[in-house]
C-alpha cells in the first residue's frame, strides 16, 4: 500500500480557489494553511466543504411590482433584487424559483379574473335596472336614452300610473 502523504488546503489569490498542495511541493503559495491532514480524499472532501462555505449557494427571489391598476408582475431574480420589486418569495434552485412564480401568476390571472367576473354581473345589474326605469318612464310617455334624475314624486307618479293601468286591465 502507498504511503499517505500530508497535505495542506491554500487560498489561490490568483484563482480565487481554495486548493490542494502537498505539504513538501515547491508549488505550495505562501500564506495561511487552511487546513493540514493526511489522504488525499480527506483533503479534497475538506477542500469542497471550505470551498462551499466559502461561496454560499446562489439564491433566486421571486419578486412581485404592481402597476398603477394594481396588476401584479412576478419575476425571478439572481442573488439580489431590486429595491422596487418586492421579496416574495427565495428559492436555491433556478427550476423551483421559475415554477413559484408561474403558480404565482396562475393565482394572479384567477384573481384577476374573479373580479372581472364580478365586475360584469355588476354591469348587468345596472344595466338591467336602467332598462326597468327606462321602460317604466316608456309607459308614461318619456323617451329617453338616459335616465333622469327621478325626485319622490316622479316615482309616486309611475307608480300611480301603473297601479291604475292594472285597474284598467282588471276591469276589462
Amino acid at each position: 500500500m502507498a504511503d499517505e502523504h500530508r497535505y495542506v488546503l491554500m487560498l489561490d489569490k490568483d484563482r480565487d480557489f481554495i486548493r490542494v498542495f502537498r505539504a513538501d511541493s515547491p508549488m505550495r503559495p505562501s500564506g495561511k494553511t487552511l487546513w493540514e491532514g493526511d489522504g488525499l480524499r480527506r483533503t479534497y472532501d475538506a477542500m469542497v466543504r471550505l470551498n462551499e462555505a466559502r461561496r454560499p449557494a446562489i439564491c433566486y427571489y421571486v419578486c412581485v411590482a404592481r402597476n398603477a391598476n394594481g396588476r401584479a408582475t412576478y419575476r425571478v431574480f439572481k442573488s439580489t433584487h431590486p429595491k422596487v420589486w418586492e421579496r416574495v418569495s427565495m428559492q436555491t434552485a433556478y427550476k423551483t424559483a421559475v415554477e413559484d412564480a408561474k403558480r404565482l401568476r396562475g393565482l394572479e390571472k384567477d384573481r384577476i379574473a374573479a373580479e372581472m367576473g364580478v365586475r360584469k354581473a355588476e354591469r348587468a345589474a345596472a344595466k338591467a335596472e336602467k332598462d326597468a326605469i327606462l321602460a317604466r318612464l316608456r309607459m308614461a310617455g318619456v323617451v329617453r336614452k338616459k335616465v333622469p334624475k327621478l325626485t319622490a314624486k316622479d316615482l309616486r307618479y309611475l307608480e300611480w300610473l301603473e297601479a291604475r293601468r292594472e285597474l284598467i286591465k282588471d276591469a276589462a
